[in-house]
């Protein structure tokens, strides 16, 4: 084949239609994409056309260096290479598919017809001729002829398609997300009309048949599927998907390519719980925190002799709208497993290595989670099966095969082992430590220090045989490729360490070692002559680094153990006694988690928890089977509710815990647990409050119920769902002693009695209508939802419950039934903000639903905002900002804008939000920033999400010792290079030119990191890869035009932006790049009453503080605005 290309590139050249640029070597022409209106998108021209949508018409201009900076008109004749095919006019076939608008002053080349993502296109006028590439792109939603999406199989028309159709037989196309960023939902009660049939595969992918009709006389048969919602990480992309079926439809191209991975991972089932037709989906689930969550990748680090479990399972899930635009897995519980199981029948789960590792490994049925998904195992994986294993989740569902998959891959750590004489004494360890660390120059090291067995006293005279003294301090780990753990095993015999462990970058774990303190009054070590502590901070784990313990006892200290920087966990079977605070979760924390926090005791402290703030959801740090036992105060919370049922307290003998909330941190412990027994006794006369999240897995006995009110919360968003209240017709039970747990589902069906499950969904869409879902509650009982009706109706399917009372803030009824109710207001209710917005705070912030706080949340640490000499991390800027606008006022929605629309005669602006609301101003200000803008190379998108990514520190963590290029010359390059160091074994920065655009400071810190390498002069020409992600960059020399392959893992795009301002549809003027215009240095735009800040104004200087300097001008131009019309 190729040499059949060559000839025809021969007679091409022969002819004189191959471009004069590509034949004679001359200089390079240049392509500018336009507008439909004929301005230009971008003021950069390029030597190739991007981001060009398949399907769609493409507008360019084309210019020549002889022609300076007048574009070529006029060019009419043309030919294309579309991968290894040549079309030119001489082919009877031939169709014209760039065409030149003498009216709109441009080129216009129909996509339609081409079957590879980079097609050279040539204009010529018989005497000079130009050549070009241009990228094809596909939709991030769209339709496809097989499961693989690629320009080859795409149907061209967006939204709306046609495929070819003579009734002879099915013909089945497919409407996907193609990466892991984007996807819709189609409402669970869809039911295909007649003719059709419509088969959810996985969570984003459905495949659409519309059957043989052997009495088809040639009428159009479409369909529409209407998605409850349809995004991607940046913007919405509508809900209405079209097919239509006919004979003049478009026909297949690369029908038979192969299918690549799952997209969306999770393959979809559809089963009928309780009468209700449902879509579940199943995927691999790894147990961790308590719940089974989807396997994707992973890895697990070790010893060769250390067995690493992994608890894996069938999981099944439900996708539940979280009410802002996005959607979360949640879970089956155990009866709804066993019924889907009934319908489904068997579900698989088999492991199988991949590369060069074979063999298979062991597991044992997993009886330690009580959850009720198929195929609970604990897979055991020793040094033995070091590499990659591919777990398949997989079951039959109408004939028709369904998987789903997940990797695990185990890695082995070279062994080092302290001397038995290096372990005698603090400082014989610290130079044993020193002296192994020193040596070691790459790869992943475990060392182990076994402690001797000691009194539980000090004495000088005989320090080889009394307790350890002093601070062991593990040296930094300088090396970026290195990853060093540390050990400490303390004897059987009992060891005790009178002092501390310090670590500021190397992991450590401690078992068997009772750590004692200076008393907890003391905030640190006395200073003398003798004790080798002096000044140390009175602290049993102290630094930066990841920690855990376990059958540990920690006595004395005023800060036991606190959550810093890393992961620090209060660890498993751990006694914590008279400590000033035992575990602090301080605001210095920005990894957080807290997987591990277990059957720990909590006695006699001060303050058993100290809660400064959480980094991540509050749920994460969850202790469970902990006893708490006369504290002084068991958790003081100062951020958010926490919930942390499962755990027992005590107070002189009373039942109970004694929390102390500053301002927002709550903190509920219903119901209370110790040693597998749950107690089930209310501990908030006005109610307990309880997590939507945990409800399935802590249910309380129908026994019990009586005299209960249960608060359900978002604990996402810390407001109340829904309350239940049981009349007390039964308060003699509360004086019965506890009952065996009834903790898991899985024991309902051991239960002697059925148990409530709290668990609501509630979909407030629409305006006017609540749609309500609740379990079986057991009995009779009072539901109460917020609501603003003043007038309703409340049904479940076509009863009307007649009792419902509205008093315009709650909504009441009384029911004994579980299902979906719904709950709907007599009149229509326009979209408007919640009552306390409306008429008290005067300022809304729609800050958007994915990507609230803009591109500063994914940066590391931000060096040059004024106010912060030690610099501060990116997310926490926003959050500060956040929490101050919220102080005076500022109401946060968080929901994207869809549209702005400005009231001549009013001078009102409609702002109109994703998720239906729609809020009326007087004045606007526009601060949407700018978005990630793509390279546009082969490759790029069918690895996005598999190599490709856009955030370093989103995405960095999963190249770990593997090889990364970062593309871009400006500081965002620079710095996700410097970042991405610290995991990739190499990093690569490409940039096409010589010199670069960022700042000395960061330029000469990349230089001087010895894992940093730079391409210049040099641009990337395709991303190749295989099903397992992305395996090398093809790059070119801009100076030599030769080529060269480098290997790369991750490649990561920092090549600049563009303003995110194609919302305002003409609103206020832009320029040719798409930015607002304001007029001179204030910040009005072109519409009255609207004033826009930031990187959506600003291509210059797009700095954090410029973009905030220029927001509080906004603020004074909107201010004035206000107060002229008065």
């Amino acid at each position: 084949m190729k040499r059949v290309v060559c000839l025809l590139l021969s007679l091409i050249l022969l002819l004189g239609l191959l471009p004069t640029a590509l034949a004679d070597g001359n200089g390079p022409n240049w392509v500018v994409l336009c507008n439909e209106d004929g301005t230009e998108r971008e003021m950069r021209r390029t030597q190739e056309l991007y981001n060009c949508m398949y399907g769609e018409s493409v507008y360019f201009h084309l210019y020549a260096d002889e022609t300076g900076g007048t574009p070529v008109e006029g060019l009419t004749q043309t030919f294309y290479v579309d991968g290894e095919t040549v079309h030119d006019p001489s082919k009877p076939d031939y169709k014209v598919k760039v065409s030149w608008d003498a009216e709109k002053k441009y080129y216009v080349w129909d996509t339609n017809g081409f079957s590879n993502n980079k097609v050279q296109i040539s204009l010529g006028d018989g005497t000079n001729n130009y050549s070009f590439f241009a990228n094809l792109t596909i939709e991030d939603i769209g339709w496809f002829w097989t499961r693989n999406p690629s320009v080859a199989s795409a149907l061209p028309g967006g939204r709306a398609v046609t495929a070819k159709y003579d009734g002879s037989e099915d013909v089945s196309v497919y409407l996907m997300a193609t990466h892991t960023t984007a996807g819709a939902v189609l409402p669970d009660d869809f039911e295909a009309p007649e003719g059709f049939t419509v088969r959810q595969l996985t969570q984003f992918c459905w495949r659409v048949t519309c059957k043989a009709d052997k009495s088809w006389k040639g009428e159009k048969k479409k369909l529409t599927l209407y998605m409850d919602k349809a995004w991607t990480s940046i913007f919405d992309l509508g809900t209405d998907y079209t097919v239509t079926f006919c004979a003049d439809g478009n026909e297949p191209r690369g029908k038979d390519a192969p299918a690549p991975s799952v997209i969306g991972q999770l393959a979809a089932i559809p089963v009928t719980i309780n009468g209700r037709k449902r879509t579940c989906y199943m995927g691999v689930g790894e147990y961790n925190n308590g719940k089974y969550g989807v396997l994707t990748s992973s890895s697990m680090g070790g010893l060769e002799s250390a067995d690493m479990r992994a608890q894996l399972a069938v999981g099944l899930w439900w996708q539940t709208s979280s009410g802002d635009g996005t959607y979360d897995l949640t879970a089956l519980s155990a009866d709804e497993v066993q019924t889907v199981i009934a319908q489904v029948g068997e579900f698989r789960l088999t492991a199988t290595a991949e590369g060069e590792q074979t063999g298979t490994l062991n597991y044992t049925e997993d009886t330690t989670v009580t959850a009720g998904m198929p195929c609970q195992r604990i897979y055991t994986l020793t040094g033995a099966d070091k590499g990659k294993w591919r777990f398949e989740a997989s079951c039959t569902v109408d004939g028709e095969p369904m998987t789903a998959s997940g990797t695990i891959t185990r890695t082995v750590a070279t062994a080092h082992a302290l001397k038995p004489e290096q372990c005698k004494t603090v400082k014989a360890i610290n130079e044993g430590l020193k002296n192994v660390i020193q040596d070691i120059e790459s790869g992943e090291h475990v060392i182990t220090v076994d402690l001797r067995s000691t009194g539980e006293e000090y004495h000088a005279e005989n320090p080889d045989s009394s307790a350890y003294r002093g601070q062991i301090v593990i040296p930094d780990i300088k090396q970026n490729n290195v990853d060093v753990s540390v050990e400490f095993r303390g004897a059987r015999g009992g060891t005790t360490l009178i002092g501390g462990i310090q670590s500021e970058t190397a992991a450590f774990s401690v078992s068997n070692v009772n750590f004692i303190g200076n008393g907890s009054g003391s905030q640190k070590w006395e200073v003398d002559n003798v004790n080798p502590n002096g000044g140390a901070p009175n602290e049993a784990f102290r630094g930066n680094s990841r920690a855990n313990a376990r059958d540990c006892t920690f006595t004395g200290y005023y800060v036991a153990i606190s959550c810093g920087r890393e992961l620090r966990m209060c660890g498993r079977n751990n006694t914590f006694r008279n400590n000033h605070i035992a575990w602090r979760i301080s605001t210095e924390n920005n990894n957080g988690g807290n997987p591990d926090a277990l059957n720990c005791v909590f006695e006699d402290n001060e303050y058993a928890i100290w809660v400064e703030s959480f980094h991540f959801m509050p749920s994460f740090y969850a202790p469970t089977g902990c006893t708490f036992t006369d504290n002084g105060c068991d958790v003081r919370n100062s951020d958010r509710w926490w919930f942390i049922p499962g755990n027992y307290f005590t107070h002189s003998g009373s039942l109970g815990p004694v929390n102390e909330a500053v301002g927002n941190g709550n903190t509920f412990c219903y119901p209370m647990a110790r040693n597998g027994t749950v107690d089930y006794t209310q501990l908030d006369e006005d109610g307990d409050t309880v997590s939507n999240e945990l409800t399935r897995t802590y249910q309380t006995p129908a026994g019990k119920l009586d005299g209960k009110t249960f608060k359900v919360a978002d604990a996402e968003k810390d407001n109340i769902l829904a309350t239940f209240s049981f009349d007390d017709t039964a308060a003699e039970q509360a004086e019965e002693e506890p009952v065996r747990p009834v903790m898991r589902a899985r024991m309902l069906r051991r239960a002697s009695e059925p148990s409530f499950d709290a668990t609501v969904s509630v979909d407030r869409s629409d305006a006017s209508k609540i749609v309500f879902h609740m379990e079986d509650p057991c009995k009779r009982v009072n539901v109460s939802l917020p609501c603003s009706f003043t007038d309703g109706t409340v049904k479940l399917g076509e009863t009307e419950i007649l009792d419902a009372k509205f008093d315009g803030q709650t909504v009441f009824f009384q029911t004994g039934k579980a299902g979906t109710y719904v709950i709907e207001s007599k009149t229509p209710v326009q979209p408007k903000p919640d009552d306390a917005v409306t008429g008290i705070i005067s300022s809304i912030v729609a800050s958007g639903a994915l990507t609230p706080g803009g591109q500063l949340v994914n940066t590391t640490e931000v060096e040059n905002f004024p106010g912060f000499p030690d610099g501060i991390m990116g997310p926490d800027l926003m959050d500060n900002m956040r929490k101050q606008a919220e102080r005076f006022g500022a109401h946060i929605v968080w929901d994207d804008v869809v549209s702005v629309a400005s009231n001549a005669d009013s001078g009102i602006k409609t702002v109109t939000l994703d998720g239906g609301n729609v809020y009326d101003a007087r004045a606007l200000v526009i601060a949407t920033g700018s978005n990630y803008r793509k390279l546009g190379v082969p490759g790029e998108t069918e690895y996005a999400g598999k190599g490709v990514s856009y955030c370093a520190t989103c995405d960095g963590f999963f190249f770990r010792n593997k090889p990364i290029v970062v593309v871009g010359g400006g500081d965002s390059a620079f710095e996700e290079a410097d970042f991405l160091s610290r995991f990739g074994s190499s990093v690569t920065l490409i940039h096409r030119r010589s010199t670069f655009r960022a700042s000395r400071i960061m330029v000469e810190r990349a230089q001087r990191n010895p894992k940093i390498d730079f391409m210049l002069d040099a641009v990337v020409q395709e991303i190749r890869g295989d099903e397992n992600g992305v395996q090398e960059v093809e790059v070119r020399n801009t100076t030599t035009e030769k080529t060269s392959v480098i290997p790369a893992n991750g490649v990561f795009m920092a090549i600049g932006h563009t303003p995110a301002t194609a919302f305002l549809n003409g609103l206020v003027d832009v320029d040719s790049a798409g930015y607002i215009t304001v007029d001179g240095a204030s910040t009005r735009t072109s519409e009255p009453g609207v004033f826009a800040a930031g990187d959506c104004v600003d291509s210059v200087y797009r700095q954090a503080i410029s973009a905030a300097g220029m927001g509080c001008r906004a603020a004074l131009d909107a201010q004035a605005y206000l107060d002229s019309l008065k």
